[in-house]
């Protein structure tokens, strides 16, 4: 007999994350604009007395050449034909997953 409970706390637990994740990408623009409206485009900082600081950070995004490109296609062709041969292996993992109906 399934622990009923455990259950329902682990769902409860997962809709509030959805909706808390959605809230949250449903402000961060506006909240990079109002840091950027403090610092400018300075490399500063934005504390939160007593609950953390905002910080703006840049990360390079490649774009690659077409000749790359092509070959990330033939390679993702490769492995699409070694696992329809067989010839690829796999391994069977264990994943929790919980949809809300």
């Amino acid at each position: 007999m399934p622990n009923k409970e455990l259950l329902l706390q682990y769902a409860t637990l997962k809709e509030k994350q959805k909706a808390i994740e959605t809230e949250i990408e449903m402000l961060k623009e506006s909240v990079l604009a109002e840091i950027r409206s403090i610092v400018g485009e300075s490399d500063q900082n934005v504390a939160l007395e007593g609950r953390g600081t905002f910080v703006i950070t840049k990360k390079k995004k490649w774009e690659y050449s077409d000749l790359v490109k092509r070959l990330e296609r033939e390679l993702k062709n490769n492995k699409d034909d070694e696992e329809r041969t067989g010839e690829a292996r796999f391994t069977i993992q264990e994943i929790l997953m919980y949809k809300a109906e």
